[in-house]
């Protein structure tokens, strides 16, 4: 629908507007729009290239989205899909090597629908959402499911892959799991028939939420590990085989181990950036991120002990590092850590 050649003269005619004049024209590849969606891909060739197209804050690529009348505009490039699929190839020869270390169920979950996914996002950016028949096996497999975009999207690839998974809520407490976000996985379960589980355990994160309250710690790392700890003796209790994670970090081979002979896949094995989980999960009914960085427990602890945003601020740079974050993206949830 698009041109390069279009695209390219209306991006000049914007940073000319704006009093930016390049020195080197930005390259594009290829555009991809998505008729569904209203939504159009850009593929730069490379980070100074996306980076004259994005420009300032993003304000070329809003102005761009406007004049093409488009719902949503985003960029990536040439690079970094070379280096996505490096990440999803490495996932699926991590995959193939435990293969015969697998209990019967995870092998057949691996070969029929595991490796088929991963196959299918190396065709990205041209690619529509794996749905394959229903597994014949029921419910051997959990999704850790806080509500987020990352777990909905974890959710919504399982539940396509016809795997009638199992979501499952860790609630610490109304300081974590709000009425919102409750709301938000009634409606997304609701909406795809997924069984829901949800595990009141305030006790078992007393000692984390007192120490974190007097400013003692940061309690995202302990927080994280005890809702591991949980979810896995949840699911050896009740024959579940594989637990999903919307975790985005642990990319290639750090997207697949296992805890105690229960297999833990994290979609990072599929290399998604945030601007991915966002369109996914709001496709299927997810009203998106605000981007504010944490539970509404670790806002609070940001307003009081300013230590404590330190290492939030270091996690929203890991994810900036590895592209899963946009710049602006990053901005925006360091924004919300700091308070401005």
């Amino acid at each position: 629908m698009f041109s390069i050649e279009e695209i390219s003269k209306l991006i000049l005619d914007i940073r000319s507007s704006l009093g930016l004049q390049p020195y080197v024209k930005p390259r594009i590849d290829n555009i991809v729009y998505d008729k569904e969606n209203n939504h159009v891909l850009i593929i730069a060739h490379d980070r100074p290239d996306k980076a004259a197209i994005i420009g300032m804050g993003g304000r070329i690529l809003y102005e761009l989205a406007k004049k093409l009348n488009v719902e949503h505009a985003s960029i990536t490039t040439t690079v970094d899909i070379n280096i996505k699929k490096e990440r999803i190839l490495e996932a699926i020869r991590t995959l193939k090597e435990k293969t015969n270390s697998l209990t019967p169920i995870q092998s057949k979950i691996v070969k029929e629908r595991f490796i088929p996914l991963l196959e299918n996002e190396l065709k990205y950016p041209y690619r529509e959402i794996l749905e394959m028949e229903t597994f014949d096996e029921e419910e051997k497999v959990a999704i850790a499911y806080s509500g987020g975009v990352d777990s909905t999207t974890a959710l919504i690839l399982m539940s396509k892959l016809g795997l009638k998974p199992i979501a499952l809520t860790i609630n610490p407490g109304n300081w974590m799991i709000t009425k919102e976000t409750k709301k938000i996985i009634e409606k997304i379960t609701n909406e795809f028939g997924i069984k829901k589980v949800f595990i009141d355990c305030s006790e078992e994160f007393k000692d984390i939420f007192k120490k974190a309250s007097e400013g003692k710690l940061h309690p995202c790392g302990r927080c994280r590990k005890k809702k591991d700890e949980i979810m896995i003796s949840w699911a050896k209790e009740n024959n579940v085989e594989i637990v999903v994670s919307g975790d985005l970090l642990p990319t290639g081979h750090f997207s697949i181990h296992f805890v105690n002979g229960i297999m833990r896949f994290n979609i990072a094995a599929l290399a998604l950036n945030k601007t991915s989980t966002i369109l996914i999960a709001k496709k299927y009914g997810h009203p998106g991120t605000r981007f504010i960085f944490g539970c509404p427990f670790l806002v609070s602890l940001h307003r009081k002990y300013k230590h404590l945003m330190v290492p939030s601020i270091y996690r929203v740079l890991r994810e900036t590092r590895a592209n899963i974050l946009e710049p602006m993206q990053a901005l925006k949830y360091i924004r919300s850590i700091v308070g401005v």
